[in-house]
C-alpha cells in the first residue's frame, strides 16, 4: 500500500511543475499592483475574482473575435469580425511573467480583469475583463474607447453607445 501511495505522490509531484502555476488559491482583490495603476480610473474595483491563478497558466492560442454594440445599457448587436485581434498567442506563468508573440512582460489578475504589460519589450499595457475561463477556452472582453475624447466606461455610465471586443482563445 505504501508503494502505491509513494507512486501516486511521485507522479503528482512530477506533473505539478508542468502546470505553470503553483497556487490554487484565488488572487486577493485588494492590491492593484504597481504596473496596473494606469488602469485605475477605467476598471470596476467592485468586481471580485471568479477564477484561480492556476486556471490562466498555460499557452493560449487566439481563435476568433466578436464585437458587441450596447445602446443605453442594452446589448443590441453581436457580430463576428476577422480583422480585429489581440495577441495571437499568450503564455502565462505563475511568477507573473508572460510572453506574447516574442515579447515578455508581466501579467496579473485582479477584480476579474486580466492585466498585461509588455511595454518594456515593445508592446503596450492592456486589461481585459475575464468573461469565461475553463480548461479549454478563455474569453476576454475589452471595451473600445473613442480616441481624443473623454473616456466614459460602460461601468461608469451605460447610456449612449458602447462597443466591446470579445476575444476567444483556446488552450494550446
Amino acid at each position: 500500500m505504501k508503494k502505491i501511495l509513494f507512486l501516486i505522490l511521485g507522479a503528482a509531484l512530477l506533473l505539478l511543475p508542468m502546470t505553470g502555476c503553483e497556487s490554487l488559491e484565488p488572487v486577493p482583490d485588494n492590491d492593484v499592483g504597481k504596473f496596473m495603476t494606469w488602469a485605475d480610473g477605467l476598471i470596476d474595483k467592485t468586481r471580485h475574482n471568479k477564477h484561480v491563478k492556476l486556471s490562466f497558466c498555460d499557452k493560449w492560442e487566439f481563435e476568433a473575435t466578436q464585437v458587441e454594440r450596447w445602446v443605453d445599457g442594452k446589448l443590441v448587436e453581436t457580430k463576428d469580425v476577422d480583422n480585429i485581434f489581440p495577441y495571437r498567442t499568450l503564455l502565462f506563468k505563475s511568477s507573473g511573467y508572460m510572453e506574447a508573440e516574442g515579447m515578455g512582460g508581466q501579467w496579473e489578475y485582479r477584480y476579474n480583469y486580466l492585466f498585461i504589460d509588455v511595454s518594456k519589450t515593445g508592446g503596450s499595457n492592456y486589461f481585459y475583463e475575464v468573461e469565461k475561463l475553463n480548461t479549454s477556452q478563455m474569453v476576454l472582453r475589452e471595451e473600445d474607447y473613442a480616441i481624443g475624447g473623454p473616456i466614459v466606461t460602460f461601468a461608469q455610465d451605460p447610456s449612449g453607445t458602447h462597443y466591446f471586443y470579445r476575444f476567444f482563445y483556446k488552450r494550446k
